[in-house]
């Protein structure tokens, strides 16, 4: 089944924590990192509705 995949994923601090250091060396404000992340969660959220819907 195509979300038992979504499953067994790897933790993903360990890759997203340099990437958001290096945007903080590269000087960008906290509070952009922190928009996009909001941005990104809602995204997904409105991915599993719609999902949630079709079934």
């Amino acid at each position: 089944m195509f979300l038992d995949g979504f499953a067994n994923l790897p933790p993903f601090e360990d890759a997203v924590l340099p990437i958001i250091q290096e945007g903080l060396d590269q000087g960008v404000e906290p509070r952009l990192l922190l928009r996009s992340a909001r941005f990104f969660q809602a995204y997904e959220k409105m991915f599993w509705d719609a999902m949630m819907a079709a079934a």
